[in-house]
């Protein structure tokens, strides 16, 4: 599974960090988001940003998952709402296949 657009439907989390990223989200601005996340370099377009932050986000949902005293909610959620907003630009740009995924298919709440 090497397209971002499915690694990101893939993606189930609770209501609370998903409703916490969607609010983020609107504010996000990629010239100066980016970096403090990813660090050097910043990749280019939405695909490649996407696919690093996906592995970012899987090793805080495990730290998550497993109660680890370094886990930080506010850097999951900001790590979340680039995912969000980069997802989005992936889905706007020019589909190379048929189908275009919706800006609110990026996340699943789990209950």
């Amino acid at each position: 599974m090497n397209d971002p657009q499915s690694l990101l439907n893939t993606l189930n989390r609770p209501r609370l960090l998903v409703t916490a990223a969607q609010i983020a989200s609107a504010h996000y601005r990629r010239e100066t988001m980016l970096r403090p996340l990813l660090g050097d370099p910043v990749p280019t377009g939405p695909a490649e940003t996407v696919m690093a932050l996906f592995v970012l986000e899987q090793g805080l949902e495990a730290a998550r998952r497993e109660r680890h005293a370094g886990y930080g909610v506010e850097r999951h959620v900001r790590v979340l709402a680039a995912l969000i907003a980069e997802g989005q630009a992936l889905a706007a740009r020019p589909a190379r296949r048929q189908e275009k995924a919706s800006a609110t298919s990026v996340l699943r709440v789990v209950m």
